[in-house]
C-alpha cells in the first residue's frame, strides 16, 4: 500500500556540519513540535559534555614576604547563568616592584568551569631572561618543576632555561585517589580548583627588560577518566609568547586603563609583571663657610611632595644659588650632599 502523506525509506540523510545543525533553527525558536522531512521520520540531538579549564598566575610572595593582594576574586554569574563559557577573574596585574637577586613566588591556579572532571596534565611557564629557575629551592622541588632549554629538551643548565614544566596536578601524581581530578562545575556558587608554587629569582641581564613578564598555560589535560578531550574554549599549548618589547609592553594596554580582569589570549593562560626597583641619586653643592665664618643660609630646603605623590621623578632643592662675594686669599668650604630619591639602598663610590 502506500501511505497517504508520506513514502517509506525517503528521508534525506545530510552529513557534517548540515547533519550536526539539522533543525536547529527550530529548537533555536523554542518550537515545541518540530515535524520530520515527511511525518514518518524524526530525530533527536546529543551534546557531548565539554572540558573546560583555565588558568589564573599571581605573585604570592617575595623572598620573606607573603602577598594576598593579587589572588583572583572570582565572579561566576555569566558562567552559572549562560552567558559566557568562562568566569570572571578580578585580581590586579599591574607590576610589582623587585630588586635584583630577590625570589619571587608565583602560584598558579587551574579552574574548572566544564561540564565534566578533569585533569591538568602539564603546565609550562615560559620564563624570560631576567627570571631564572631555581632547581634546589624546596618549592621547585615540591612541584616537579623540571627545565627545557629553547628547543625544548629538557636540560639542567639554568642558563639555558627558556621553560619549566610540571605535571604535579596530573593523575600519576596523586597522593590519595581523586585528589588531583578537579570536578566539574555543578551550577553552585564557586569553581573547584588546584594550585601549584614556582619560585624564580631575579637576575640582571644586558639589556635589562624594563619590564619582566612570564607567561603560563595548561600544556596538556585529559577529562576525568583520563580520555584525550577538547576544551571548550581554549587549546592545550596555543599561547603565542612575544619577544623584545612586545614581551615587555604585553597586556599594558589593559593594565593602563585600569581593567580589573585582564583575560589571556584564552583562558588557560596567564602572567604577571616585574619592574626592578630604580636608585636615585642626587647632588647638591653649597658653600657652607668663608674663612672662620659659618653659612647655614645656602642649605638646601627638600620637598618631596611631588617625588611622594609620583609626579616627579626629583625632589626639590630650594636653596640660593647667588654668588657670595670673598677675597683673593679667602678660604671656602663646600658641602656637597648626595640623597638618594630611589627605591633601594646605594653608595656614592666616587
Amino acid at each position: 500500500v502506500t501511505d497517504r502523506d508520506s513514502q517509506a525509506a525517503n528521508a534525506t540523510i545530510p552529513t557534517g556540519t548540515d547533519l550536526e545543525n539539522y533543525q536547529d533553527s527550530a529548537i533555536n525558536r523554542g518550537e515545541t513540535y518540530i515535524p520530520g522531512q515527511q511525518d514518518d521520520d524524526d530525530f533527536e540531538k546529543l551534546i557531548i559534555k565539554s572540558l573546560d579549564l583555565s588558568l589564573r598566575k599571581f605573585i604570592t610572595g617575595i623572598n620573606d614576604e607573603v602577598i594576598d593582594t593579587r589572588i583572583p576574586n572570582v565572579d561566576i554569574i555569566s558562567l552559572k547563568e549562560g552567558f559566557n563559557t568562562t568566569a570572571i577573574y578580578f585580581h590586579t596585574k599591574s607590576p610589582l616592584k623587585v630588586n635584583i637577586g630577590d625570589v619571587v613566588i608565583y602560584t598558579i591556579r587551574v579552574y574548572n568551569e566544564g561540564e565534566v572532571d578533569g585533569y591538568v596534565e602539564e603546565i609550562t611557564d615560559h620564563l624570560p631572561a631576567q627570571l631564572q629557575f631555581i632547581p634546589g629551592n624546596s618549592i621547585n622541588t615540591e612541584y616537579k618543576w623540571k627545565m627545557y632549554d629553547a628547543e625544548g629538551n629538557e636540560t639542567t643548565d639554568v642558563t639555558k632555561v627558556a621553560t619549566i614544566k610540571t605535571n604535579y596536578l596530573g593523575k600519576a601524581n596523586e597522593a590519595t585517589t581523586n585528589a588531583n581530578k578537579l570536578a566539574a562545575y555543578n551550577g553552585g556558587a564557586s569553581l573547584d580548583y588546584r594550585d601549584v608554587k614556582v619560585a624564580c629569582k631575579v637576575v640582571e641581564t644586558n639589556p635589562m627588560a624594563s619590564k619582566i613578564t612570564n607567561i603560563a598555560e595548561i600544556s596538556k589535560f585529559t577529562d576525568g577518566n583520563q580520555s584525550v578531550v577538547t576544551d571548550r574554549d581554549s587549546q592545550e599549548a596555543n599561547a603565542t609568547i612575544p619577544t623584545g618589547t612586545d614581551l615587555e609592553n604585553y597586556k599594558d594596554t589593559e593594565i593602563n586603563r585600569g581593567d580589573v580582569y585582564i583575560p589571556g589570549q584564552q583562558d588557560d593562560d596567564d602572567f604577571e609583571k616585574l619592574i626592578i626597583k630604580s636608585l636615585d641619586l642626587s647632588l647638591r653643592k653649597f658653600i657652607t663657610g668663608v674663612n672662620e665664618t659659618s653659612i647655614t643660609s645656602r642649605i638646601p630646603q627638600v620637598n618631596v611632595t611631588e617625588l611622594k605623590a609620583g609626579t616627579n621623578s626629583t625632589a626639590i632643592y630650594n636653596h640660593t644659588k647667588s654668588p657670595v662675594r670673598v677675597d683673593v686669599g679667602d678660604i671656602v668650604i663646600y658641602t656637597i650632599r648626595v640623597y638618594n630619591e630611589g627605591e633601594v639602598d646605594g653608595y656614592v663610590e666616587e
